[in-house]
């Protein structure tokens, strides 16, 4: 399915003389849309959960697989919410309410609270770190303490959580050899 959709959309893209052609359809789009059509034409009698569970058993490292789906489908919304101008829009009203000197400050609290309301501070990371730092360029600030300000979200959260975060990376790391 992969391979139809992005070298079918770049042979018709070529023979439209399209600039880049191979790149008009990104990859990741066709590795979602594969993904997706598997999980619906795959036994449609078993739940979505358990869908995942053998697309990630049969991809590689359960752990691994899931922390990249959740990795991916945020960086998907990350991405079209900034398409529609979502990133732009923050980085004004951000500007506009808070004074520089708590940007920064307010992009930590601001990654607190979303983490804690949306229950993952990773999804949390990979929606807010794109914002953060083009709120700190906006403003002229220091972007890695921008970017530090979002990912020590996840430490402040696996304390909070009881350690749920630090277990899942050592978990993950484990599972990847990496430890």
């Amino acid at each position: 399915m992969f391979l139809a959709l992005y070298v079918g959309c770049g042979i018709v893209f070529t023979v439209l003389e399209a600039e880049n052609p191979f790149g008009q359809m990104p990859r990741y789009t066709a590795i979602m849309i594969a993904i997706i059509v598997a999980f619906l034409c795959y036994e449609r009698d078993k739940k979505l959960t358990e869908k995942v569970d053998v697309y990630c058993e049969g991809a590689g490292r359960p752990g691994v697989m899931q922390f990249g789906l959740i990795l991916f489908l945020a960086g998907g919304f990350a991405g079209s919410v900034s398409a529609i101008g979502g990133r732009a829009s923050m980085v004004n009203l951000g500007i506009s309410i808070i004074p520089g000197h708590f940007l920064i400050p307010g992009i930590f609290i601001i990654c607190c609270v979303l983490s804690t309301c949306i229950g993952t501070s990773m999804g949390t990371q990979v929606t807010m770190i794109p914002i953060a730092i083009a709120l700190a360029e906006g403003a002229g600030l220091d972007v890695g303490m921008a970017g530090a300000a979002a990912v020590i979200t996840v430490v402040l959260y696996a304390f909070m959580s009881g350690a749920g975060t630090l277990t899942h990376y050592r978990a993950c790391c484990r599972d990847s050899g990496l430890l």
